[in-house]
């Protein structure tokens, strides 16, 4: 099974290093090929002064959690996946967050899931008719029965 992690996944993993997400991605990288773009990194750098500021983490912890968590996690090029699969995922996420149609194209172009925290963009795929899209509660449920 392929899971693409998307950023505030990333991010929220690296803000509690015991928390259900990290623990979901460190507890079944042998069951699961957990995969984000490379762009993600891009993503969290320019966040990261905000991000750090709000949680009230040093930036030297948190890229050392992210360092740690993307141990565990396959990056894929941009130009790994085909342009008319991101013409198709960018017809899905526009209206919702352009930013994030890195990661739907990616689960697209690999047939995986794409796990989010973004409500906004799991309707929003949701009512687009993408199906492939799965929260926290959804993983555990589907690592129960692996």
């Amino acid at each position: 099974m392929v899971v693409v992690i998307d950023a505030n996944i990333l991010i929220s993993a690296s803000l509690n290093l015991n928390g259900k997400m990290a623990n979901l991605i460190f507890s079944n990288s042998s069951k699961i090929n957990f995969v984000t773009p490379v762009f993600v990194q891009y993503e969290i750098k320019e966040n990261e002064t905000r991000i750090c500021s709000r949680n009230r983490i040093s930036k030297d912890e948190f890229n050392q959690n992210i360092i740690l968590l993307l141990t565990k996690i396959l990056l894929f090029n941009d130009d790994e996946i085909p342009e008319e699969i991101f013409k198709d995922a960018y017809g899905l996420t526009k209206h919702i967050d352009p930013a994030d149609t890195i990661y739907t194209a990616l689960a697209i172009s690999l047939g995986a899931l794409l796990w989010t925290g973004n409500l906004k963009l799991l309707r929003g795929l949701k009512k687009n008719g993408f199906r492939h899209i799965i929260t926290t509660s959804d993983l555990e449920q589907i690592v129960k029965g692996l």
